[in-house]
């Protein structure tokens, strides 16, 4: 291509970069027949894009108008027009931030409404400093005009991650509430070297989650099925919240990621993603599954304050931010304390009770001499058993570190032995209200205790050795 067809092309897609605009610039007016011929002149656009930022400014201000498209749209598309739209233009916007001419050290931030983009070739220099150990991304959590890309010292990411945790030090009070990455250098090196040259690294933000559509959310037990991941060389994240009727409908920018094209995993540093959240209900972080569209939270860790969110991934590919789909409401203190103090004094009466009935079944020899009576006797020990266990379980500030664990896994076993004698007890009395005549049976109460004692120690035993630390986290 010449300099004269180039610049002509140039000319050409800013004039067409303007059309868009006036043609997406308003919500309502997006339908299928407008999206589709959007998409194809910003595929156009993109070509010029990448050599003039004036081109790239007007393709990303297309791209924001659509990501304003009303839900109605989307949530009709029974074609999947819009799914497939989102899949090229995600793959656009990431051409564009990886293609855009660059100079060795030099960035690019181009910013809209809705999306913004910074782009920057990582100079091979850094990872000969060993005082540097990140590379960080801040960017507004709300729309605002304010990005910034730099390295960071050991101490300083310390500092950010422990002001978010809940140290007694308070966080960097700034006036636009900051999405904050860090990438660690390792990341960087291992790109640098597959590369064998300049690494590019790309932050993108979008401030609403439209191409971010999931066809399916596993979330049993409170938690996502961890699924087979497709590792990328990005990642994503955001935060979705249902409307409450405790707190304001929220949205969190969705945070995309990448070293390079190469694949990153497994790395002994995480990345980590600090975003500035007041919100009472539960929050997961999650990655972006491109081939499944579905978001997954293998490989990643949540920590949730009062006011940040902190996510902790080992490798780099799709993230996110969600709200638990089974959200604990906000408790009243007072209710709360009323509610523990009710169920001390029942299981301390409960314990009174069980120990007089034991007491009264081992003095009076004539109650336990028949099978029922000793059936009896052994789920009044169980019961007993796993109350106070419970009670002891009630004083986890006092009792710590293993010994807790201990308790907790006591309270599982005596919890299993109180419900094996139940069915014991169940089985005996249909036995002696159905059968008129009763058969005999050898070692009658020998298999029973096999079976109500013996059982629960199995299971207790096997999810012992599988799982002990769920033992201490379920108590933390």
């Amino acid at each position: 291509m010449t300099d004269v067809e180039e610049l002509k092309g140039l000319v050409v897609a800013d004039e067409l970069a303007d059309e868009l605009h006036s043609i997406t610039k308003d919500p309502n007016t997006l339908n299928r027949e407008t999206l589709e011929a959007a998409a194809q002149g910003i595929e156009t656009i993109s070509n010029f894009a990448v050599q003039d930022k004036r081109i790239a400014e007007g393709m990303v201000q297309v791209i924001s108008n659509i990501l304003d498209i009303n839900d109605t749209v989307t949530q009709q598309d029974e074609n999947s027009t819009f799914a497939e739209l989102s899949k090229n233009l995600l793959q656009i916007v990431d051409d564009f931030a990886s293609n855009v001419a660059l100079k060795p050290g030099e960035s690019l931030n181009v910013t809209s409404p809705n999306i913004r983009i910074q782009s920057m070739d990582w100079s091979p220099a850094i990872g000969n400093e060993t005082e540097v150990q990140h590379l960080k991304f801040t960017a507004p959590k709300d729309r605002g005009d304010q990005s910034e890309i730099s390295t960071t010292q050991p101490t300083e990411i310390e500092a950010s991650t422990e002001s978010s945790v809940g140290s007694t030090r308070p966080p960097e009070r700034q006036k636009v509430p900051m999405v904050q990455v860090f990438v660690p250098k390792e990341a960087l090196q291992e790109a640098h070297r597959q590369m064998e040259g300049s690494v590019r690294v790309k932050f993108v933000v979008y401030y609403n989650d439209k191409l971010f559509q999931s066809k399916k959310l596993n979330l049993p037990d409170n938690d996502l099925n961890q699924q087979e991941q497709e590792n990328a060389a990005g990642a994503s994240t955001s935060l979705k919240l249902k409307k409450s009727k405790d707190e304001p409908d929220f949205k969190a920018p969705v945070l995309q990621i990448s070293v390079g094209n190469v694949t990153l995993k497994n790395m002994n540093k995480p990345l980590i993603y600090i975003l500035p959240l007041k919100t009472k209900r539960n929050v997961l972080c999650v990655y972006w599954n491109e081939k499944d569209r579905r978001w997954s939270a293998e490989g990643l860790t949540t920590n949730h304050t009062k006011n940040y969110v902190i996510c902790q991934s080992t490798h780099m590919t799709a993230f996110s931010v969600l709200l638990d789909v089974t959200p604990r409401a906000p408790k009243d203190k007072t209710h709360e304390s009323i509610l523990s103090i009710i169920s001390y004094v029942g299981s301390i009466l409960s314990i009174i009770g069980l120990s007089l009935t034991i007491i009264t079944y081992v003095l009076f020899g004539c109650l336990n001499r028949d099978h029922p009576g000793k059936i009896l006797a052994n789920l009044c020990l169980s019961l007993l058993l796993m109350n106070v266990t419970f009670l002891i379980e009630a004083l986890n500030p006092v009792v710590g570190g293993n010994a807790c664990a201990v308790v907790a896994l006591l309270l599982h076993y005596f919890v299993l032995t109180s419900l094996s004698w139940m069915c014991v007890e169940a089985i005996n009395m249909y036995q002696l209200l159905v059968h008129v005549f009763a058969s005999s049976e050898t070692r009658f109460m020998l298999k029973r205790c096999c079976f109500a004692w013996g059982a629960p120690l199995i299971i207790v035993a096997l999810t012992a050795s599988f799982r002990l630390d769920a033992y201490f986290k379920g108590l933390q």
